[in-house]
């Protein structure tokens, strides 16, 4: 004769035993008296346990929207050409020569001076 397997419905003592283990949670856990202010005490008690995160979330929220717009501001700052541009940056190297004179030294002076008559004395 093989081995019947049976099912845990048809084993009276397992049943016996479910429903001794299910009265004793239904005499621990009574139901809650439903009343006028049975929702509104429930979501209070939901609220107070959910108000650290929610407030933690909306901090969060913001300090990255300021972040994001003071970043957003930055590049535009950065971006903008500047209103007032230095005349040494507008000169290139050949117009800073013409403007320059040299006369602040007077040694060079000397030396740059060309004078073709003296040239021709020398030979």
């Amino acid at each position: 004769m093989p081995f019947k397997k049976k099912s845990i419905l048809e084993n009276p003592e397992l049943e016996r035993r479910l429903d001794g283990l299910l009265l004793r949670y239904r005499d621990a856990c009574p139901d809650p008296e439903p009343g006028p202010n049975f929702m509104p005490a429930l979501w209070q008690s939901i609220d107070a346990r959910r108000s650290f995160a929610l407030s933690f979330g909306r901090w969060a929220r913001g300090l990255v929207t300021a972040a994001a717009a003071l970043a957003m501001l930055m590049a535009v700052f950065v971006a903008m050409p500047s209103r007032q541009v230095s005349p040494v940056y507008l000169a290139t190297y050949v117009d800073v020569l013409d403007d320059d004179s040299g006369t602040e030294n007077p040694a060079l002076l000397e030396i740059t001076h060309h004078d073709p008559a003296s040239e021709s004395n020398a030979q």
